[in-house]
């Protein structure tokens, strides 16, 4: 396996030819990665997927599905659906490609050790994760809080964004002039009537870091309204296994058969939009250490990535694969894929110095190509 700087340098060059790259959010980024291992972890999926041809060979021999991809703990969210009922599920899908089923479980799981500051996975963990994802592949639904989960209803509400906190954290983005297409495109997602107030860059997330996003504030009928873009790009599965790049499949995911959508998502001029409020958001590890359900919780987590590979249309191989599995397979290939993960970090920490100047260019650099080349 190539050295772990050759695979950074490779990986964000290849992202400057999908999008206009913000480079000092890529500086950001590597910053990011020193932080612990879980958000080594979700900083790195291009090199975590090209790592499981070492780590996970004896998991990629199964069927292969429409899947997460860069699946762990904080890739989960809520949403309002059209009927305007709270769901709760998996909230990201940049790196959804057809692949092994098991790998969404192996970093699933992988995620969930080292979010709970674990060098090697616990038996529970993983099979929290398994029987919830038997139970959702066979029996696949959303997450709707109010109807049939009331634990998980209650749970959403204590961890929901206060809505004071909420405004307030946007009031300190820095209010830009940006690319005359990007008002345009959220001035189109705005409801009739709605006055867009002000443009600003926002810097979020993990792996994601480096692609440009935008949040908007608009005014309607006496309030505030908000958009968020970010930059759509092809999956970095397709880098990782040296495949030619295909097209995102990010929206084939979120609305998959077993969904209950959000209405206000969709792709846009090569940008994923949606609504975002203090009702609509992604857990954070504090959010599961405060939950105190953690196989409960994992297995919900477990149930939704089965409802999602549901959608492909190969449970009966799935389930048969399943049954052939000897005992523990779960649990060996997690151990496997934590130390790689953790090898790595410790590589990282001695490479990037603790105090490297931060950059504070948001500026995005150029594509060098038509996307997809």
């Amino acid at each position: 396996m190539a050295p772990l700087t050759q695979d950074v340098l490779g990986y964000e060059e290849w992202l400057r030819h999908q999008c206009d790259v913000v480079e000092g959010d890529l500086l950001f980024k590597h910053e990011r990665m020193r932080k612990d291992a879980h958000t080594f972890l979700r900083a790195t999926y291009f090199r975590w997927a090209k790592g499981t041809l070492r780590f996970a060979a004896d998991c990629l021999d199964t069927p292969s599905v429409l899947a997460i991809g860069d699946c762990h703990v904080e890739n989960f969210g809520t949403w309002r659906d059209a009927e305007g009922r709270q769901v709760w599920g998996v909230n990201d899908f940049d790196d959804a490609a057809i692949m092994p089923y098991s790998l969404d479980l192996v970093r699933l799981a992988t995620s969930a050790t080292l979010a709970q500051r674990r060098e090697s996975p616990a038996p529970d963990v993983c099979a929290a994760i398994l029987e919830g994802y038997v139970n959702g592949i066979q029996q696949p639904r959303p997450v709707l809080l109010e109807q049939g989960f009331p634990w998980f209803g209650k749970l959403m509400w204590e961890l929901i964004d206060k809505p004071q906190e909420f405004w307030q954290s946007l009031e300190n983005l820095e209010h830009v002039n940006p690319p005359r297409g990007i008002v345009r495109m959220f001035e189109r997602s705005l409801p009739r009537g709605a006055t867009l107030e002000w443009v600003a860059p926002r810097r979020r997330g993990g792996g994601g870091l480096g692609r440009p996003r935008y949040c908007a504030m608009a005014n309607w009928q006496g309030g505030a309204i908000v958009r968020e873009a970010k930059a759509l790009v092809p999956s970095s599965w397709y880098w990782a296994n040296n495949r030619k790049t295909k097209a995102s499949r990010f929206i084939d995911v979120a609305n998959g058969a077993y969904r209950s959508p959000d209405p206000f998502l969709q792709i846009c001029d090569s940008f994923i939009l949606r609504r975002i409020g203090p009702d609509s958001r992604k857990l954070d590890i504090d959010d599961v250490a405060k939950a105190g359900r953690g196989p409960q919780l994992l297995e919900a987590m477990g149930r939704d990535v089965g409802s999602i590979h549901a959608a492909h249309r190969r449970v009966s191989e799935v389930l048969t694969h399943l049954r052939s599995q000897p005992k523990g397979w779960l649990l060996d290939c997690t151990a496997r894929s934590t130390a790689s993960v953790l090898e790595d970090y410790d590589t990282w920490r001695t490479l990037v110095p603790s105090d490297s100047p931060r950059q504070s260019d948001r500026r995005p650099h150029r594509k060098a190509h038509k996307r997809g080349q």
